[in-house]
C-alpha cells in the first residue's frame, strides 16, 4: 500500500517547529463534550502552544482566560514567549487547566509536564493523531498515567501547516486525550463530530 494512500505524503515538507494549527470546530466540539460530562474548568485555561489562538480564541468563547505559552511569536496577541517545558509551578495560578495542541513529536513531554504543574483532579486536554494511542514508551505511560477520555472524531479534522489555508480533507485521524489529574480508571471513549 503507498505512502499516500496511509495519510503520508512523502514530499510533504514538515514544519520545523511542527506547528499545526488546530481547526476551530475541534476545540468547540472538546468544550461542548467537556460540558456534557459535568466535568468544570476553572476560570483560567493554559495553551502550551498558542501559535496563532485558534485554541485560546475558543476557550474564551466559554467564559475562560487565557495563558498562551510559545517559542516563537505567531500572531496571538497574549503569547508568553517561553518554552512551555520551562514553566514552573510557580509561574501559573493556583487552578488552572490545560488544553494544547503540542509539537507532536514532543507531545509526551508536554503532557507529562503539564500533568506535573496541575493541581490534583486538574483537566489536561491534548490534541493529537490517533495514532499516539501507539508505541511501546507511550503505553508505559498509558499504564501508568492513562487519560481520562479518549474522544475521536467520526469526520476528519483539518490541521493547516504554518496556518495557511487548508483546501482539502486530511487523512490523518485526531482525537482529543483528557486527563484528570489523580484518575487511574481505564479510559472512555467520547466520540465528537
Amino acid at each position: 500500500m503507498s505512502l499516500v494512500m496511509n495519510g503520508i505524503n512523502p514530499d510533504a515538507k514538515r514544519h520545523p517547529d511542527d506547528f499545526y494549527v488546530t481547526e476551530p470546530r475541534a476545540v468547540i466540539e472538546l468544550m461542548e463534550a467537556l460540558e456534557s460530562l459535568k466535568i468544570e474548568l476553572p476560570p483560567i485555561v493554559v495553551d502550551s502552544s498558542v501559535g496563532s489562538g485558534i485554541i485560546a480564541d475558543a476557550v474564551q468563547l466559554y467564559g475562560h482566560d487565557v495563558i498562551g505559552y510559545d517559542v516563537e511569536d505567531r500572531g496571538w496577541a497574549g503569547t508568553r514567549l517561553q518554552d512551555f517545558l520551562t514553566v514552573k509551578a510557580p509561574d501559573l495560578p493556583d487552578r488552572f487547566a490545560i488544553i494544547q495542541n503540542p509539537p507532536f513529536r514532543l507531545a509526551l513531554d508536554f503532557i507529562r509536564h503539564g500533568l506535573d504543574l496541575l493541581p490534583d483532579n486538574g483537566v489536561l486536554c491534548s490534541f493529537e493523531r490517533i495514532s499516539f494511542l501507539e508505541g511501546a514508551c507511550r503505553r508505559e505511560f498509558f499504564d501508568r498515567t492513562p487519560p481520562a477520555y479518549v474522544m475521536p472524531f467520526t469526520r476528519r479534522v483539518k490541521c493547516a501547516v504554518d496556518g495557511s489555508a487548508v483546501k482539502a480533507g486530511s487523512a490523518i485521524c485526531f482525537a482529543w486525550f483528557v486527563w484528570i489529574k489523580g484518575r487511574v480508571d481505564r479510559p472512555q471513549i467520547v466520540w465528537l463530530d
